[in-house]
């Protein structure tokens, strides 16, 4: 029985670990991440069980049956992840297959110490059987702490998905070290190294490993420092442009002020006349002169208004009118956050409606609104601006148009990462339009408590 377990423990151990391996380690989001790990832990107990009988030797039928259960419980399992992940149907087959090979080749990489002791063994008998068993289980957990340790330092400095560029890499150079692990064989010559020079070749590998996913958690840190720089930069110069512009725009309400009284005279001198038309016109007049003097988006929060104002101006010289409505309130963005999300979704929106194809449209269409709104639980950023080409989709990722795509199409996927720190989401949507389409951006966040 002792036999038996220690023969289906490796297998039932090793089925969840290529879930983990793909959800926590490369960060590639499953549909129902719980169900998957049950699954897999229930098509581990198959094969090990499977696998049981065909080393338990039952004969040639069943162990031709056995055979074949196994292979179809792996490419079951295969297909099972590759259906949960939220990948284009092409990715998800080089993932589930990719990240399977490598922890193939990382098991083999382990296994070889086991393979040169149980080598250097003149008897197999039921206590060797035991202690290869025992082995397979010590190797997996050592995997299991292995990856932990690289997805807690990835979930810390690099949450995004393992570019397929360097799975691949992982995939190439893990077959080929697997290539030169030895192999217990009695009907040819295996290729043997001793024990220090293995622990070193073994050693060596699994570095190989732990520096893939160190360097590019390190770049992609170094990515983020650079960002948050970038943002804060921009940041400085919007509250600057701001504060010029709320200096301008005292400096005029103090000359309106100076001029109310002469104002005041005209306009009971032209209702003593009945002038109205003249009248209308010199209060159209004063009305500019005040709406000119108001820099403000009255949000509630200085740094959005800072925002908001600069990008305001920007928008005027486009000629596109960027309208605001609501007040922001119980939530609490960064400076940089706010700024991300705002600045990010502002700029990409005013840059489609100044598209050149959009020169003869009414100017009544040219026309970005952004409304803070709030409900009993959520509050809510709304965004909606007129566009000419509906955006194209890999994945959930919208794809730049731009022709140098590795400089652009980060300006919602940044805003989106902002908004994640906060427990809440990003959404979009494309309506078709007369004139192109409508872009819709909303992001969605919890009330936090206060």
């Amino acid at each position: 029985m002792m036999y038996i377990f220690t023969i289906i423990l490796p297998a039932i151990l090793y089925a969840p670990l290529n879930v983990y391996f793909i959800a926590e380690v490369l960060r590639y989001k499953l549909k129902n991440t719980r169900r998957t790990y049950i699954v897999a832990l229930v098509f581990g107990l198959i094969y090990g069980i499977g696998f049981s009988l065909v080393e338990l030797d039952f004969g040639e039928n069943i162990n031709l049956v056995t055979d074949v259960v196994l292979v179809v419980t792996s490419i079951t399992l295969m297909i099972y992840i590759g259906k949960n992940l939220i990948e284009k149907r092409w990715k998800r087959i080089f993932i589930v297959f990719m990240s399977m090979d490598i922890l193939t080749d990382i098991n083999s990489l382990l296994s070889g110490l086991r393979e040169i002791i149980y080598s250097s063994t003149d008897q197999v008998d039921l206590y060797v059987s035991l202690r290869y068993s025992r082995y397979n289980i010590i190797a997996i957990l050592f995997e299991y702490v292995l990856f932990y340790l690289i997805a807690r330092m990835r979930k810390k400095k690099d949450d995004s998905p393992l570019p397929l560029s360097l799975i691949l890499g992982l995939f190439l150079v893990l077959n080929i070290f697997a290539a030169f692990v030895p192999i217990v064989d009695l009907e040819r010559e295996p290729f043997i190294l001793d024990k220090p020079q293995y622990l070193l070749f073994m050693l060596s590998a699994l570095a190989f490993v732990t520096m893939i996913f160190y360097i590019r958690a390190a770049r992609k840190e170094r990515q983020d420092l650079l960002e948050i720089n970038r943002v804060n930069g921009e940041l400085v110069e919007s509250e600057a442009r701001y504060f010029e512009a709320s200096a301008e725009a005292n400096k005029k309400i103090r000359s309106m002020r100076h001029d109310m009284k002469n104002n005041m005279q005209v306009l009971s001198m032209l209702l003593e006349k009945k002038d109205y038309d003249a009248m209308k016109e010199y209060l159209g007049e004063m009305t500019q002169q005040i709406e000119s003097a108001d820099v403000s988006a009255h949000t509630g929060d200085t740094i959005a208004d800072a925002i908001i104002s600069d990008k305001k101006s920007k928008a005027e010289k486009a000629g596109v009118t960027l309208k605001v409505s609501g007040v922001i309130t119980d939530i609490d963005l960064s400076p940089v956050d706010m700024c991300k999300i705002l600045g990010n979704i502002l700029d990409n929106a005013i840059e489609a409606v100044s598209d050149a194809r959009f020169v003869d449209l009414d100017p009544s269409y040219k026309v970005i609104e952004l409304n803070f709104k709030k409900t009993e639980k959520f509050f809510m950023i709304s965004m909606t601006n007129p566009c000419i080409d509906a955006p194209v989709y890999v994945g959930d990722t919208i794809i730049s148009s731009k022709a140098n795509k590795f400089e652009h199409g980060f300006g919602l996927k940044n805003a989106k990462e902002a908004a994640l720190k906060y427990g809440g989401d990003m959404s979009v949507e494309c309506l078709p339009k007369p004139y192109g389409h409508e872009f819709v951006t909303e992001f969605v966040f919890p009330i936090q408590e206060k």
